[in-house]
């Protein structure tokens, strides 16, 4: 399953999907996997449909985090090959929570509630390009024919 994400197997209009944006191309190749296999699977029992649902949803956590390395190395040869750059982060961690309780003839209910999130955001900024980013790119070219 994990080979049609390979590189060598796509097309050059995937490749550059990926490269645009590598969760969202996994996301939906994943997707499109899985309507395949349900449609495929129309007269089987309740218990093998649940059995497929479970493993598909592995499958998706395992493309999005094929996804985040891609990004993640996308970025770091761009900050390789970049003349200056600039990351910028931003972090926000905000809560809330409640209490009440109330009385009415002869009973009493009460009930607490609770909300909270965190929110990390980075922003890369880069200009230009630096002396051995041409060698950079042609290593990676290099590196891809090979494999």
């Amino acid at each position: 399953m994990l080979s049609m994400f390979d590189p060598r197997n796509m097309s050059t209009k995937e490749k550059v999907l990926f490269a645009l944006n590598p969760s969202v191309y996994l996301i939906n190749k994943g997707a499109e996997k899985a309507v395949e296999k349900i449609q495929g699977m129309s007269e089987s029992p309740v218990s093998e449909l649940q059995i497929e649902t479970a493993r598909q949803e592995l499958l998706s956590q395992m493309a999005q985090a094929q996804a985040r390395v891609a990004q993640e190395l996308a970025i770091a040869t761009r900050i390789n090959t970049a003349e200056t750059v600039e990351i910028e982060e931003f972090y926000d961690t905000s809560g809330k929570g409640g209490l009440s309780a109330t009385i009415n003839e002869g009973s009493i209910t009460g009930g607490v509630t609770g909300e909270g999130r965190k929110v990390t955001k980075r922003i890369y900024k880069f200009t230009g390009w630096h002396e051995g980013a041409k060698e950079v790119f042609e290593s990676q070219l290099n590196n891809e024919k090979n494999e």
